[in-house]
């Protein structure tokens, strides 16, 4: 868990997230989707927060800091200029560690929208 934050957090992530897939098409499709992401907020930092397993259950909570330097064109934050702000917002990702599924990903956009002006 601490190397894929490490990872996530280096300017060169795409070059090395690799590592954590079972295949290279899965590889670049994780690449795929979070380069635009990425584009957005280039200096994105994840901090680990907590990790709670319990069973095979995994919960992992971070905090993220990133500048909003261009437009998302996904989700909330589709068609919002970029504004230069500094943001900072939570993620919370659940997942069996025995079933190779993705789990449950959560992030707070309450917070970035509000940070952003847009609530």
């Amino acid at each position: 868990v601490f190397n894929w934050f490490k990872v996530l957090n280096a300017p060169d992530w795409a070059e090395h997230v690799g590592d954590f897939f079972d295949t290279p098409a899965e590889a670049q499709a994780f690449i795929a989707e979070h380069t635009p992401f990425r584009a957005a907020f280039p200096d994105y930092q994840a901090t680990l927060e907590e990790i709670v397993v319990e069973g095979n259950m995994v919960a992992i909570l971070v905090t993220v800091r990133a500048t909003h330097m261009a437009e998302y064109p996904h989700g909330e934050l589709k068609g919002i200029a970029p504004t230069g702000k500094v943001l900072e917002w939570r993620e919370a990702t659940f997942f069996d560690v025995t079933d190779s599924s993705p789990g449950v990903f959560l992030v707070d956009g309450v917070a970035r929208l509000q940070q952003l002006g847009v609530l």
